[in-house]
């Protein structure tokens, strides 16, 4: 399943809001004493850390502004994998001592990620001759605008998404597989995942507007990342 770190931000910030609220007005022997309460506490710290731990995976700069991150995951996988050797009193503190600043770290990140996004996507570099700017992210489907300079090699890739290529400006010869396939302006092409493609642009500037499913998770780091510079 893609991973947006904006929805993995939503997901820590939904799970800590609900151990806020199982605890309201109750107290560290509630805790003890209610094996029920424990329990749904515990799983809303599994998926924070399951979630902290998909975004050191997608982009360990941003889990670096959580500050009580490590220790986020660590219990979790405490609860995972070394459940007999809880300590509740440890949990409760947790609770009223790191939970908060962690909310209010991710609260803050989200906050500023959102600006960002209303600000428009960034412009990644993708080389000296080209760059890229994310247009629009849905649930399962992105579309990006490639800008590349004239002569232009491309290197050949693949990727597991299904990609459509549409030629907005300019003109480029595409190598898919074994075909030689050549676009001018308002032409476009249907790449298959995990396809080997690469291109070279024409003797003009060339824009590309490509359309991915699913969602390139790689591309999305590298636009949060880039938003918080």
């Amino acid at each position: 399943m893609p991973h947006d770190p904006r929805k993995l931000l939503q997901d820590i910030e939904e799970a800590a809001m609900r151990i806020v609220e199982f605890s309201r007005g109750r107290s560290v022997e509630d805790y003890l004493s209610d094996a029920y309460f424990r329990s749904a506490v515990e799983r809303q710290f599994e998926i924070i850390g399951e979630a902290l731990t998909r975004l050191r995976k997608l982009d360990p700069s941003l889990l670096e502004r959580l500050s009580e991150h490590k220790k986020a995951i660590g219990f979790r996988n405490q609860l995972s994998h070394g459940y007999d050797t809880i300590d509740h009193y440890v949990s409760w503190d947790i609770i009223l001592e790191k939970l908060p600043v962690l909310l209010t770290d991710v609260r803050s990140l989200r906050e500023h990620l959102d600006q960002a996004s209303e600000n428009s996507h960034p412009w990644i570099t993708i080389s000296d001759s080209a760059r890229r700017q994310t247009l629009a992210v849905g649930q399962r489907m992105m579309q990006v605008q490639v800008v590349i300079a004239p002569h232009t090699t491309m290197p050949t890739h693949s990727h597991p998404h299904e990609q459509h290529v549409y030629v907005a400006r300019g003109s480029v010869t595409f190598n898919v597989g074994d075909k030689v396939v050549q676009l001018t302006q308002g032409q476009s092409i249907f790449l298959p995942g995990d396809v080997p493609h690469g291109c070279v642009s024409g003797d003009a500037e060339t824009v590309l507007i490509d359309t991915f499913t699913p969602l390139r998770d790689d591309m999305l780091a590298q636009d949060a990342a880039a938003a918080l510079r």
